[in-house]
């Protein structure tokens, strides 16, 4: 059974994802409103976070009511599927800069002068173009999830968050990096501006999906109920948090309006840190994730009005239908994003009328159903055909 608002919240990151990608090469205003810049966490997060969640839901009840046999097979065939898209992603673009670029450089100074070979670390997931950073990343933890999940059956908990948080601590120290960095120079990969490596740093940003896979698996369990939410002592936490996201929002907005706090030395290290996902970035996406999980679920029968107000429309917002189809189909609407992104940047987008891009980049998460559909119409006609079958 699934769990419409996660779907929801999915949606509504992947709509306002594409927003974002799409203003980034556009150069529109209505795509900079966003939530990303009330803040360090974007959606980026939200959806790694949520798909971890989503799979320990799913494959946690897979293995314990059914084994470990199809368990790990489900896991198989869900990784093949996401290498898959990944791959045909990465044949699309590559052909699309052949075409359009004498000097692949031009696009992006990662393709340097030999976009062949870029895309053969592509293909091996060792490194990605601009925009394809999440699928490999998500490929590969999916495919260790089987190892997590079984841990987390034997009730070791406690190992995989210390696990995740130490890999998480060593992603901010650098040394992942400076030995990419280091075998980038020693193989001569460097002098020809190939760069080793996901802009996500693997070490920093599983801990949001093992946070997830953690969350999903105890719910899996039954060892985990919202219900506590509704108690004082949550709520007395959700207005902490409150207050939290209401520091950071105000931060950023100097910040980034006002330039009036230092973007460089340690604070800067600290928040301006995305690809290694830093402390501050954790901090911030922790105190969101419990706002809106206390809103969504304990908010509308909160004594407060004003509460109340808050999470009827974060529910009306998760509950869109177009959103909660949307995140149903979450792998083949991200897939479709990043063509549409750089099909914005092949043709030109940010040569068009400023009016005509701002109503492109306004209307473009409802394009995102048209993949939705499309996958929803030929999974159904698959089902149809085994049953059929049968």
């Amino acid at each position: 059974m699934r769990i419409s608002a996660i779907d929801g919240l999915r949606g509504f990151f992947l709509a306002m994802m594409t927003m974002a990608h799409l203003s980034r090469d556009g150069h529109t205003l209505v795509g900079t409103l966003n939530h990303h810049r009330l803040g360090w966490v974007e959606d980026a997060q939200g959806f790694v976070f949520l798909s971890g969640l989503v799979i320990g839901i799913v494959y946690g009840k897979r293995l314990i009511r059914q084994s470990r046999a199809a368990m790990l097979q489900g896991l198989i065939t869900r990784t093949r599927t996401i290498y898959i898209y990944h791959a045909l992603l990465m044949a699309a673009i590559t052909l699309g800069v052949l075409l359009f670029y004498t000097r692949p450089s031009d696009l992006d100074p990662g393709w340097s002068e030999a976009p062949l070979l870029f895309s053969a670390f592509g293909f091996l997931l060792i490194s990605a173009p601009r925009y394809l950073d999440i699928l490999p990343m998500y490929a590969i933890f999916v495919a260790l999830t089987p190892i997590v999940l079984i841990q987390l059956q034997k009730g070791r908990y406690a190992l995989i968050m210390t696990t995740s948080v130490a890999l998480w601590a060593l992603a901010q120290t650098g040394l992942p990096t400076h030995l990419l960095q280091a075998i980038g120079e020693a193989t001569g990969l460097d002098a020809r501006n190939i760069h080793l490596g996901l802009y996500f740093n693997r070490f920093a940003w599983q801990i949001l999906y093992v946070g997830g896979l953690v969350a999903g698996m105890l719910l899996a369990q039954e060892r985990l109920s919202p219900d506590f939410l509704h108690h004082d002592d949550a709520r007395t936490i959700f207005f902490i948090c409150l207050a939290l996201s209401a520091t950071f929002a105000i931060t950023a907005i100097r910040l980034r309006y006002f330039n009036a706090l230092p973007q460089t030395g340690f604070f800067g290290e600290l928040s301006y840190n995305r690809n290694h996902f830093s402390a501050l970035r954790l901090l911030n996406f922790l105190a969101d994730l419990y706002v809106v999980s206390w809103l969504l679920i304990a908010g509308r029968t909160d004594r407060n009005p004003f509460l109340q107000a808050a999470a009827r429309a974060l529910h009306a917002l998760a509950s869109f239908r177009p959103l909660v189809f949307i995140g149903q189909h979450s792998l083949q609407v991200f897939a479709f994003h990043v063509l549409l992104a750089y099909a914005a940047i092949f043709f030109s987008l940010s040569e068009a009328p400023r009016l005509l891009r701002e109503i492109m980049v306004l209307v473009s998460p409802a394009c995102l159903l048209l993949p939705a559909y499309l996958h929803a119409r030929h999974r159904d006609k698959g089902r149809r055909l085994r049953i059929s079958g049968a």
